[in-house]
C-alpha cells in the first residue's frame, strides 16, 4: 500500500460516519459482514488482499470502540440533562458578547448541579450583571433552562465535535471568582481578545466582522445575514481558517527569513513554531488543526531532510485529531477541509500547467489566463469530492462555488495582510490606522463580491441524498470503465470527473431556471407560533409571522438558509399581539427585510426597510399574481393567500371562523396553531398542517391533517 496513513485515515472516517448514522444493530451487522469478508480473503490465500483487509478491519474496530467510549462519556450524560433546569458554574472561554438580543457566555470546566463535567456549555443571559466579566473568570448561573434533546433522527454529532453540546438560557448570573493565573493558553486567549477589540474599535462593524473572522477565526462574530450570503455564494470555506491562511503566513515567514537563513532549518523551525501559535490564536478550530498538523509534518520532514508525502500527512492529521475527538468525523468544517485538501493534492498535478516562453507581456497574460482556467477546473474537482458533505449539512450546493474562490481569494488575503499589519504597528498610530483602512477597503470588496453573488440565490441547488448517491454511483462506474478502456489513463478519469461535476451544475441550474415561477411554502418545526415563509421562484421571499421566541425565529431563518434564501423581500406581522411581534427586532437585525407590513408601528426596528403600517384588515399584492388578505377583528386573526391555490392561515388557537368570509372557510391548505380552530370543517381543506410541538396522535387530528412537529417541518409546492 503506497499511502497507508491516508488509507487508514479514510477508513477511520468511513467507520465513524457509519457509527454516527447507523443503529447499534446496523453496526453489528456491518461488522459481521466485514469479518466474513476477511474470512473469505483468508480462504482464498491472497496475501495482498489479506493484508489490506486486516488493516481496514483493524481501523474499523478501533474507530468503533473509540466512538462508543466517547459516546458513553459525553452523549449519555448530556441527554439526561437536556430539557432540565440546572445550576451551571464554569470558566469563561471568551469574554461575554452580545448576540442578537442576549449576552452569550461560553463556559468550560463546568460544574452542573455541583458535578464536574467535560462539556462546554453555552449560556444566553438577558441580564446585564456580567458586563464586568473578563476572560477565564468563574461565573455561576443558579438557574439555566437547557435546550431540549435533539430529535431522534437528528444528526447532532456536529455540535459534539466542538464539545458544545449543552445550550441554555438564564435570567441572571454573577462572577464568583476572578482569574489570577498566567497560563500560556490564557495569555494567547487574552491576546486574541485584545486583537479582536482593537479590530472592532478601528473598523466599522460590517468590516470588523470580516477582518476578525479571517485573522482570528472568530466566525461567531459574523452576522447571520453574512453567513447566509457566504453559503449561497459558495464562499464559506474562505472564512474557515485552514490551509490557505496558514500557507499565506508561512510564505510571509519564509520571505522574511529567506536572506537571513543560511540553511532551511531556521526558516522551517520558525514556521513550525508560528503554526503552533496561530492554531492556538484561532481557537483550535478543526480545520486549522488539520492544516496545522499537516504543515508541521512537512516542516519536521524538511528539518530532518526527509520528504513528507502530502496525502500521508493528511491521513496522519485525521487519525491524530479523531483519536482525541472521534466526533470530528461529523464536523462540517473538518469534513470539508479534509476532502477538499485530498481533492487538491490528488488533482493538482493534472492542472499545474505552465506556459513556456520568455517573460513578455503576452506570455504573462497567457499564464494568468491559464491560472484562472486551472483554478476553475480544480474547483470543479473539489466540488465533486465535497458535494455529499454540503448536501448533508446545508441541504444544497451553490452553483457559484467553482468561481467564488477565484473571485474572493485576493481580497480575503488583502484583508489578512493589511489587518495583521495594523495590529503589528499598533505603536505607530498613523501607520496602524492606514493599514486598518486598507483592510477595511479589502473587506468591503469581499463583502460586495459575496453580496452580489448571493443575490443570485436561485443558483443554490437542493442536494438530495438519493440524487447524490445515484450521481456518485454512475460517475464511479463510468470512471472504472474509462480507466481500463483508456489503458489506465488517469487524465481521462480526471476529465470524466470534471465533465460529471459540470453536468450536475448545468442540470441543477437548468432545474432552478425552470422553477423560477414556482411558489413554495416552508413551515419549519418551530413550535406552535406562526413562523412561515413564502418563496417565489427562489429569489423573492416573504415571511409571515415572526415566531414567539428567539429560538423559533432562528429556526425559521435556518430553514431559509438551507434553501439558499438569503434576501428577505417582505415581513408580514399579522397581529399586534406580542406573541406574534415579539421577535421583529431580531428579524430586522438579521434578515434585513426590504418591506415590513404590520398592524403596529415598528419603524424603529427596521431603519432601512420600507414600513407599511396597515389597518387590522389589509390586502397585499405579491409576486407572480398572488395576493395576501389579513383579518384581525372580532376575535378572528387569520390570513388568506390566493393565487394558483388558496392557503388559509389561523394565527390564534382561540380563533372562531363561524362568521368568517368564504375565502377563509375552505381552500387547498389550512395552516393553524396548536389545533384545528372552531367554525371550520376539516373536509373543506385538502391538507391541514398544525403548527405545534405535539404529535398528531395526541391531538387526535383527522386523516388530512398533519403535525408539523411529526414531519420535522413541511415544504409545500403551491
Amino acid at each position: 500500500m503506497k499511502r497507508p496513513l491516508f488509507a487508514a485515515g479514510l477508513a477511520a472516517f468511513t467507520a465513524l460516519i457509519f457509527c454516527m448514522t447507523l443503529t447499534k444493530t446496523g453496526i453489528l451487522i456491518l461488522s459481521a459482514v466485514i469479518f466474513a469478508a476477511d474470512m473469505v480473503f483468508c480462504f482464498l490465500r491472497n496475501k495482498r488482499w489479506m493484508r489490506t483487509a486486516a488493516a481496514l478491519t483493524a481501523a474499523w474496530t478501533a474507530a468503533t470502540l473509540l466512538f462508543f467510549a466517547h459516546a458513553s462519556l459525553r452523549v449519555t450524560p448530556s441527554l439526561i440533562l437536556c430539557g432540565q433546569t440546572v445550576s451551571v458554574e464554569g470558566r469563561l472561554a471568551q469574554k461575554p458578547e452580545q448576540r442578537e438580543n442576549s449576552l452569550c457566555c461560553e463556559l468550560k470546566q463546568c460544574r452542573i448541579n455541583g458535578r464536574q463535567t467535560t462539556q462546554t456549555v453555552t449560556v444566553y443571559v438577558r441580564a446585564a450583571a456580567l458586563d464586568d466579566a473578563a476572560l477565564y473568570d468563574t461565573v455561576c448561573f443558579p438557574s439555566v433552562r437547557l435546550k431540549d434533546a435533539p430529535k431522534r433522527d437528528a444528526f447532532y454529532f456536529h455540535g459534539l465535535s466542538n464539545d458544545a453540546w449543552l445550550t441554555g438560557w438564564a435570567n441572571t448570573g454573577q462572577v464568583t471568582a476572578r482569574y489570577a493565573g498566567r497560563s500560556p493558553l490564557y495569555l494567547i486567549a487574552k491576546l486574541r481578545q485584545s486583537a479582536f477589540d482593537r479590530i472592532a474599535a478601528a473598523l466599522p462593524a460590517s468590516q470588523a466582522e470580516i477582518a476578525a473572522a479571517l485573522l482570528l477565526g472568530r466566525n461567531d462574530a459574523l452576522s447571520p445575514a453574512l453567513k447566509s450570503q457566504l453559503r449561497a455564494a459558495g464562499a464559506s470555506h474562505l472564512f474557515a481558517v485552514s490551509g490557505m491562511h496558514l500557507s499565506l503566513w508561512s510564505a510571509v515567514i519564509f520571505l522574511i527569513l529567506r536572506k537571513r537563513a543560511k540553511t532551511k532549518k531556521p526558516a522551517n523551525a520558525a514556521a513550525g513554531l508560528f503554526v503552533l501559535f496561530y492554531v492556538a490564536l484561532t481557537g483550535f478550530s478543526p480545520s486549522v488543526l488539520r492544516a496545522g498538523v499537516m504543515l508541521l509534518t512537512v516542516y519536521i520532514g524538511r528539518i530532518r531532510r526527509l520528504q513528507a508525502d502530502p496525502l500521508n500527512s493528511l491521513g496522519l492529521a485525521a487519525l491524530l485529531l479523531m483519536a482525541a475527538n472521534p466526533f470530528l468525523a461529523g464536523n462540517v468544517s473538518f469534513l470539508l477541509s479534509f476532502f477538499a485538501t485530498a481533492a487538491i493534492l490528488i488533482l493538482f498535478p493534472f492542472f499545474n500547467v505552465s506556459v513556456p516562453g520568455k517573460r513578455t507581456f503576452f506570455v504573462l497574460l497567457q499564464r494568468q489566463g491559464a491560472a484562472v482556467v486551472n483554478g476553475i477546473a480544480l474547483s470543479l474537482g473539489v466540488l465533486f469530492f465535497t458535494v455529499p458533505v454540503s448536501g448533508l449539512f446545508f441541504g444544497g450546493v451553490s452553483l457559484l462555488s467553482p468561481v467564488s474562490s477565484v473571485i474572493c481569494t485576493l481580497p480575503a488575503e488583502g484583508v489578512m495582510l493589511s489587518g495583521a499589519s495594523g495590529l503589528l504597528f499598533a505603536a505607530a498610530p498613523p501607520l496602524s490606522s492606514f493599514c486598518f483602512r486598507l483592510s477595511g477597503f479589502f473587506a468591503d470588496l469581499l463583502s460586495r463580491a459575496v453580496g452580489r453573488m448571493a443575490k443570485a440565490d436561485f443558483l443554490y441547488v437542493d442536494a438530495k441524498g438519493t440524487y447524490i448517491l445515484l450521481w456518485y454511483v454512475l460517475t464511479a462506474s463510468l470512471a472504472f470503465f474509462v480507466y481500463y478502456i483508456a489503458h489506465k489513463n488517469k487524465q481521462a478519469v480526471i476529465n470524466l470527473l470534471l465533465i460529471s461535476a459540470s453536468a450536475i451544475l448545468i442540470f441543477g441550474g437548468a432545474k432552478r431556471l425552470a422553477d423560477r415561477h414556482t411558489v413554495r411554502l416552508y413551515l419549519p418545526d418551530a413550535g406552535n407560533a406562526t413562523a412561515v415563509c413564502l418563496q417565489f421562484g427562489g429569489c423573492g421571499n416573504y415571511l409571515i409571522g415572526a415566531g414567539e421566541t428567539y429560538e423559533q425565529a432562528r429556526t425559521l431563518l435556518d430553514a431559509l438558509a438551507e434553501k439558499g434564501a438569503v434576501t428577505i423581500d417582505g415581513l408580514i406581522v399579522p397581529t399586534a399581539q406580542p406573541a406574534e411581534s415579539g421577535q421583529t427586532a431580531y428579524l430586522g437585525q438579521t434578515a434585513s427585510p426590504n418591506q415590513a407590513y404590520t398592524v403596529e408601528n415598528v419603524q424603529k426596528l427596521f431603519p432601512d426597510a420600507g414600513i407599511y403600517r396597515c389597518a387590522a384588515d389589509f390586502r397585499l399584492g405579491l409576486p407572480e399574481g398572488w395576493t395576501y388578505t389579513n383579518v384581525c377583528k372580532d376575535g378572528l386573526r387569520a390570513g388568506a393567500l390566493e393565487g394558483g391555490s388558496r392557503v388559509v392561515f389561523s394565527f390564534s388557537p382561540a380563533n372562531d371562523f363561524s362568521a368568517a368570509g368564504p375565502a377563509f372557510r375552505s381552500g387547498d391548505c389550512l395552516v393553524c396553531r396548536a389545533g384545528i380552530p372552531t367554525g371550520l370543517d376539516p373536509a373543506d381543506f385538502r391538507l391541514i398542517f398544525v403548527l405545534t410541538d405535539k404529535s398528531g396522535t395526541d391531538l387526535g387530528l383527522p386523516e388530512n391533517a398533519r403535525s408539523v412537529h411529526d414531519l420535522g417541518g413541511a415544504d409545500l409546492r403551491l
